[in-house]
Order: C-alpha cells, then structure tokens, then sequence
C-alpha cells in the first residue's frame, strides 16, 4: 500500500479546552475533488494585525499563508488566488465582507464575519453578502467560520463557482431585520454559466439564531448537505432545493421552525434525496428524482442524534494555532507534511508519511488508555484497535502538539 497517496482529514485536538488545528489540514468533500485544494501551502507565513496589512497580503500575487491576531478588521477583504487565511484563535473579527470572485485555490479558516448593518428590506438585499464566492471562483474552501449579519447573503455562492466546502461553520443574525436568507446558491434559474458547476458540500455547519431561509437554497449544481444543525425557531424552512440542482440531504438535525425543506419546483424540476434526518421541523425526509453519488467518503460521519452535542460547541470561530509554525521545513524549502488517518474496512488506518520516527498514546475522550506508547516509523502504516466510540492519537516529541480525532467503529 502507498504510504504517500493524499488522504483529507479532519483534525481535532482538546487543548486547554480549546480546538487546535494544524494549517496543514486539507478539505473534504467537493474542494478535495479536481486536483484539491491546498491555498497558500508552500508559500510565505505572514502575520498581520491589522486591516490595511490583511487587505495588502490578501490581494498580493503567489501562494501564502496569512495568520490572523485576535482583533477587529473593518472593511472589505478581497482574497486573490493560492491563499490560506487564518484567524490564530477565537476573537478574530472581519467588520464588513469578504469577496472571492475570480480566483481560485483559496482557504478560509477560523474567523468571524459580521456584515454591516441595513435596515429595510429593498436596501439589505442590495447590499453585500458577508462572504461572496462568485464569477468562477473554484476550488474553495471555508472551515471554522463565524458568518452573520449579511446585509443580502451571509454566504452567497453564484456565477459559476465550483468546488467548495464548508465546514463547521455557524451562520446567523444578531437583530430582527426582514432579510434573513443566508445561503444562496446561484442567483436565478437557468444561468447558463451555473450548468455543470456549483458543486458544494455543507458539512457539520449550524444554522443558529434568526435564520429566515435559505440553509442552503440552490439552483443548478450537485449539492451535499450532511451532519449540519438548524435551530433557528424564526425560521420559515431549512433546505431550498430549487430548478435543475441535485442536492443530497443526509444525516442532519432539523429543529428549525417551519419546514426542513421547502421544494421550489421548475423546469427542470430538481431533484433531492433526503434520509436519516431528524428533528422538530416539518418535511424531513421527502424524495423526488434521482440525486448524485458523492465521489468523495467523509471521515467523520455522525447519525442525525449526534449532530447538536458534536458540531455546537465547536462550529464557528473556536480554534486555536499551536504557537509553533507549522511551516516548519527541511531544506528551507520542502514542508514536513504531517501524520493522518484514512479509512479501512471497519476500522482506520494510522500513517506516517514524514521523514520522522513518531511515537503516540491512544486514548478514549475521557482519558482513558487504550493503545499505551507505540512507535510509528517513517513511513510505516498502524491499523488501529477497532472501538466502537471516539478515540484520539495523542503524538510524543516533534508532533506533540497535535491529536487526531479517530471516528469510532465505521
């Protein structure tokens, strides 16, 4: 087996009680697929504190890695292609809006965005989403985002764009203005330039307060919805599946009010698939034509009653980033890239594609032992103990700032 093939992983770690994150993580889901998705890696690290620096490395040309301190940002952010933008811990605030449009190749982590306020209906969906993807953007991932307040859109994706996830974010609004539709995908029916693209995956994402519609609403494409929360109880429905769009509903937790999905019917009619959905809400699981099948696995995979107690203390802007750059390198030049686990029959495989001989624990969430110290050479792949709930790796040495989540029993 090779060592080396290129596994995407989600990396928890219980630190302080906080989340630590590697920028070495990579997507799931749609933004893993065509060639991936990979930012700034390879490029520059650099370290802003405040907006004027933000916009100025965000906009520059070539790969980068832009870490954000902990502090508000007033303004728009317009992010170019080959970037990874990082908010270092919670408490990293963009005042205003952020734009992707035209680019490609672009990793948003760990921040808030609080679009600017509006007031009657006619000017807040005139205005700006929080975050745009859009005119071609492809291959885009947002994880950890704090998303609310969108004078339009909280997170628009339209005009062609492809190739996105998101991840663990939450979206919301702070005050009773009347446009409260969060997610859009594609702006009309029919777009022509829509056809064939808007492949998205929303997973482990909370819909929270004041939430009106549109959790996501879409036209065209092939759309995931998986493990997501909803409670908003102003809610009018959830999920929006609209003309010629695929969109796969699974696994979620619909205590919204209203319905968790509200079908908009056209030509061509669309086509959705919703099964193991749970909650209050009305229209959980309905079915109508024949959906896609994601050409990507997911490594954490929850039943719809796990969904609120794992994604909603932790979705939004709640990691932290280990004080040790992770662009640590050899050379000056070749990342050190990092261990991970992919799936295996019923089980997980632990491995090691660094150049280091590692050592690790394996415990259950509460501490207990369940694998004691074990080496992991260079190279070397571990199948691990079979256990029917969450485990974690926990590194020794070079590698001791990360734990890896380990999904219980496939």
């Amino acid at each position: 087996m090779n060592s080396r093939v290129k596994v995407s992983v989600i990396i928890i770690a219980f630190v302080s009680h906080a989340l630590c994150f590697s920028i070495y993580d990579q997507p799931e889901g749609w933004a893993s697929q065509a060639g991936g998705t990979t930012g700034g890696s390879g490029g520059t690290e650099v370290t802003v504190n405040n907006m004027s620096q933000l916009q100025a490395e965000a906009k520059s040309s070539g790969k980068k890695v832009i870490l954000i301190e902990k502090g508000i940002y007033t303004g728009k952010l317009t992010v170019s292609s080959d970037k990874t933008i990082i908010g270092k811990e919670p408490g990293v605030l963009i005042k205003g809006s952020v734009v992707i449009s035209k680019v490609s190749n672009v990793i948003l982590r760990n921040f808030a965005v609080q679009g600017n306020r509006c007031n009657s209906y006619e000017e807040c969906k005139d205005g700006d989403d929080a975050v745009g993807i859009l005119n071609n953007a492809h291959h885009v991932w947002l994880d950890h985002l704090d998303i609310s307040d969108g004078q339009d859109g909280n997170c628009d994706i339209t005009k062609g764009a492809d190739f996105v996830t998101v991840t663990w974010c939450k979206f919301w609004y702070s005050y009773d203005k009347e446009h409260r539709f969060s997610n859009l995908i594609s702006s009309a029916d029919n777009v022509e330039g829509d056809k064939g693209k808007l492949n998205i995956t929303y997973a482990y994402c909370w819909w929270a307060d004041r939430v009106d519609q549109r959790q996501p609403r879409g036209r065209s494409g092939k759309v995931h919805v998986v493990n997501n929360l909803y409670t908003s109880k102003n809610a009018s429905y959830a999920c929006g599946p609209g003309v010629d769009i695929q969109m796969l509903i699974e696994n979620n937790l619909f205590n919204n009010g209203g319905k968790a999905i509200e079908v908009f019917d056209g030509n061509p009619k669309p086509a959705f698939k919703s099964v193991g959905n749970m909650g209050t809400a009305k229209n959980i699981n309905m079915n109508q034509g024949t959906v896609f099948t994601p050409p990507y696995t997911l490594s954490l995979k929850m039943e719809a009653s796990e969904v609120e107690s794992k994604v909603k203390p932790v979705a939004g802007n709640t990691l932290t980033l280990s004080t040790t750059s992770a662009y640590q390198s050899q050379n000056n030049s070749v990342l050190r890239r990092h261990p991970y686990i992919s799936s295996f029959r019923s089980g997980w495989l632990l491995r090691n594609p660094t150049s280091l001989d590692l050592s690790f624990i394996l415990i259950t969430l509460d501490g207990r032992t369940v694998l004691p110290s074990t080496r992991l050479e260079s190279g070397e792949i571990i199948q691990l103990p079979s256990f029917s709930s969450p485990l974690l790796v926990c590194f020794k040495g070079s590698y001791s700032s990360e734990i890896i989540y380990v999904p219980g029993k496939i």
